[in-house]
């Protein structure tokens, strides 16, 4: 059972807190512990012990002044924190004030409703998100923005792992020898990186900003006792219904979509005799695959490299289909198909 994200909500004596807190609990499912910003059990605890137990902090909205210590308390000791002990903090509206200054109206220009630091995981808004007249969409898009930007803060401070560039090379020398013995006529060569970071990463959230930044037909989410699989794809690898109908839709040939890439450019990549030869080859070994489970005469190409559009790629895909006998299921070709070829 996955625990509850903790936050650590500062009020300022302000008329809204239980609503700011009531709004943060239904948009994130969090648990949210409240003290007051002048909490003498709070200021004599060192406050980055206090912190650990927390994963952001929120400052209410309040009365006074930024310029004046009594009216922030122990606000104020949050600017001061250490970068290894920084968490992402969120401030409501007059909250705003320690981190920016910015006052208008119509004659002297708009009004400031939203700030955030240039280097460390501080944002602030200037206005009451909790409020009945702020719409619901509104709140979650502005609470929920905050709670990802504690998830960009860890992947800004992870550092990247990939191959190294001898290895990774050595390796494609050896399938060019392979290629060069007879031994193979095409290979797929496959390596990884690594995202290290400063602490272990939610995983749920995690899934949800890649299903946000790359919108796709297909995602993961496994919890699978010591790992979890996060992913998300446009490439559907198999699927089968109670008829014993089966599809296998693989991709093979990918353009990345930009300002500069048009459907025209990226099918005279994807028509390539290169990117056609890849998809070529996956067809051939899934046909294989699954003619061994149902046989040749019910297994068939319905759709052969056809160019399909998504949210941020064009991709080159074909599909292959097969009908199962009496005594077979699925799982029979999902066993013989991981991975695909002999």
């Amino acid at each position: 059972m996955r625990v509850p994200r903790q936050i650590l909500f500062i009020d300022a004596y302000d008329s809204f807190t239980n609503n700011v807190v009531g709004l943060l609990e239904k948009t994130l499912r969090i648990q949210v512990t409240v003290i007051r910003n002048d909490s003498a059990s709070a200021a004599s605890q060192n406050l980055k012990a206090l912190l650990q137990h927390f994963d952001a902090v929120v400052i209410g909205p309040g009365p006074g002044h930024p310029a004046n210590p009594h009216d922030i308390g122990l606000i104020s000791q949050l600017w001061e924190l250490d970068d290894v002990d920084l968490l992402p903090i969120l401030g409501v509206y007059q909250t705003l004030l320690p981190l920016a200054w910015d006052y208008g109206d119509d004659a002297n220009g708009p009004v400031l409703l939203a700030v955030r630091h240039a280097t460390k995981p501080f944002w602030g808004v200037q206005f009451h998100p909790e409020s009945e007249c702020t719409t619901a969409a509104a709140a979650q898009t502005m609470i929920s923005n905050c709670n990802d930007a504690e998830l960009e803060a860890h992947l800004g401070a992870s550092t990247i792992e990939k191959p190294e560039e001898l290895e990774y090379c050595a390796k494609v020398a050896s399938c060019q020898e392979t290629l060069a013995a007879g031994d193979s006529y095409e290979l797929c060569l496959t390596d990884e990186s690594k995202l290290l970071g400063p602490e272990a990463l939610d995983p749920w959230k995690l899934y949800k900003k890649l299903r946000h930044r790359n919108a796709a037909p297909f995602g993961a989410y496994l919890e699978l006792g010591g790992a979890t699989v996060v992913g998300s794809s446009p490439e559907q690898f198999l699927k089968w219904d109670r008829q014993g109908r089966l599809e296998f839709r693989p991709i093979k040939g990918t353009v990345k979509k930009g300002p500069d890439v048009t459907w025209e450019s990226a099918a005279a990549i994807l028509n390539s005799s290169k990117e056609r030869a890849e998809n070529l080859m996956i067809v051939d070994l899934i046909r294989h695959d699954l003619s061994g489970v149902v046989g040749a005469a019910n297994c068939k190409v319905s759709q052969l490299m056809v160019i399909e559009e998504y949210e941020t790629v064009y991709q080159l895909v074909s599909a292959i289909e097969g009908q199962l006998p009496e005594g077979k299921c699925g799982m029979d070709v999902l066993r013989v198909s991981l991975p695909p070829g002999p």
